[in-house]
């Protein structure tokens, strides 16, 4: 189908942040808010499973599953094709937004978007970057370069969880943010609660108040760079996942959970566990932080748990990783 050159360009939202700074979370914040946009969503997740997809609430035929890769490395062009499919929609949607891999520059997302035939479909809405305030200066390496990258390349700064940390922790993260994009408007959250209007920079269809942040401008923060984007993840991650149609014991995994090694960034996915028969849990893990939950909404399928696990390249040890969760099976 032939997009219709009369229709305007689609708004499209980039949503950055590191591993487990809460992207997701608020992804589902927009998804569920009152707002009367129709949204089209793109995600990709780092790992052989897409599991945010699999996570992400409210969310119909728009949605368009990206996995294996970074979206602005290895599957750049199934992006820029996958964006194109949206706009060419009958029914096509009112807003875009790409939650990308927390292992993304977003700098390298927006140069997908600079091919001419693009421009008369697509307008960069702006690029918002999710940091974790809890837990987001305890990067280091690469890591950190990276972390610093998507601040650099943020539009706005969503400074999340500043309810799990202290008052210091959250201004030093806000200092470490304005050290690296001067000028840049920075919204402390917790689970991500922040307006539509703000996030997306579009003006709402509902009849709520606006209130005060009616006149927040999210620009786009463009930089003309030729320069190759030539960086690996491959060089600064390893992702493995785990799979089995046994349910572990729930104790056990607690013990696992508090012993795992500080280079394991980030774990997420579904499981089940014998005390909770057939009912699906939750798994997310960020650093030291883990949270097991009730899945929302249980899908007609196999029992089948999939846990991906993303950490530092080569410093862990993912036979003695298996191993130990098969010690944790009922």
């Amino acid at each position: 189908m032939k997009v219709n050159d009369k229709q305007s360009p689609i708004p499209v939202t980039i949503v950055s942040g590191f591993l487990g700074a809460g992207k997701t979370t608020l992804l589902n914040h927009i998804l569920t808010s009152e707002h009367g946009i129709k949204i089209g969503v793109l995600v990709n997740d780092f790992g052989s499973i897409n599991v945010d997809a699999n996570l992400i609430s409210e969310v119909d035929d728009g949605v368009v599953n990206l996995a294996n890769g970074c979206v602005c490395c290895s599957i750049r062009m199934d992006l820029v094709k996958s964006i194109l499919s949206l706009a060419t929609m009958e029914d096509r949607p009112d807003h875009i937004i790409i939650e990308s891999s927390g292992v993304a520059d977003p700098k390298g997302i927006v140069e997908s978007f600079n091919a001419p035939e693009i421009w008369e479909h697509i307008l960069i809405d702006g690029v918002v970057t999710v940091v974790d305030a809890d837990q987001g200066l305890d990067v280091e390496g690469k890591e950190k370069e990276l972390a610093e990258a998507q601040v650099k390349g943020a539009d706005l700064l969503l400074l999340n969880k500043v309810d799990l940390a202290s008052e210091e922790k959250v201004e030093e993260t806000e200092n470490w943010i304005k050290s690296l994009r001067p000028g840049v408007q920075i919204f402390p959250a917790v689970n991500c609660n922040v307006p539509f209007e703000v996030l997306v920079g579009s003006v709402a269809k509902s009849s709520s108040p606006k209130g005060e942040l009616t006149g927040v401008d999210v620009s786009v923060n463009y930089v003309n760079n030729k320069k190759q984007h030539l960086h690996k993840h491959d060089l600064m991650f390893d992702t493995w996942t785990y799979r089995s149609d046994k349910p572990f014991k729930l104790d056990y995994i607690h013990q696992l959970l508090t012993n795992l090694p500080g280079e394991l960034f980030r774990a997420k996915g579904v499981m089940y566990c014998q005390e909770k028969g057939d009912s699906p849990l939750i798994l997310q893990l960020v650093g030291k932080r883990a949270t097991i939950k009730p899945m929302s909404s249980k899908k007609e399928s196999k029992q089948m748990t999939e846990l991906v696990f993303i950490g530092r390249h080569q410093a862990i040890n993912f036979n003695a990783l298996e191993s130990a969760l098969l010690q944790c099976l009922a």
